[in-house]
């Protein structure tokens, strides 16, 4: 699925930069996240909570200087990844732009549990929620910088596992991220 989402992006992005040129963007970023998650029924044998780094790509389109709309994939830890898509607003002072912005997109987490001296694997899909800001300046004409934070909600996940001697109930809840990144982003 990430290589899908990265080909289907690339691909619109260079095709529709000829079209419209000056209204797309592309960007890239590193982040360190702070991931809290509560689990129930088992412990996890590689505990995802904690600092975190990782990365995320975008392709937006910016439909005057303020208004945008985004496609994003994240990658918040190495069993933490998906992709979303934003609505951001800028509000650019000289080469300084002020953001802030939000979005809805999927997660996806995968998790092996220890419960009653047996290991089961969580791999689930879950919808998330982001609201995100920061601020941007302009190095030069097509090219941009910025810093920026996101806090991310991500539904619950469950999974029950049955065979024959025990049946395992394995959760996750309120899990929360909050993602300070660098980024950089070249304008078409």
């Amino acid at each position: 699925m990430k290589k899908a989402i990265l080909v289907s992006l690339a691909a619109s992005v260079v095709v529709s930069s000829s079209l419209m040129a000056g209204d797309w963007y592309v960007g890239a970023s590193v982040a360190r996240s702070s991931v809290k998650i509560e689990t129930t029924g088992a412990t996890a044998t590689s505990d995802s909570s904690g600092t975190k780094m990782g990365y995320g790509i975008k392709g937006g389109y910016g439909f005057n200087s303020s208004n945008g709309v985004e496609l994003e994939y994240v990658r918040i830890a190495k069993n933490i990844s998906g992709a979303r898509v934003n609505y951001v607003y800028k509000y650019p002072i000289n080469k300084v732009g002020l953001f802030i912005g939000g979005g809805i997109g999927l997660i996806d987490y995968k998790e092996d549990f220890s419960a009653n001296n047996s290991v089961y694997t969580l791999g689930k899909r879950a919808t998330a929620l982001n609201v995100k800001g920061g601020i941007t300046y302009k190095i030069a004409k097509k090219h941009e910088i910025g810093l920026g934070y996101d806090y991310v909600g991500i539904a619950n996940m469950s999974e029950n596992y049955t065979n024959t001697v025990q049946s395992v109930d394995i959760g996750l809840k309120n899990v929360r991220v909050g993602r300070a990144y660098l980024e950089y982003s070249y304008l078409f």
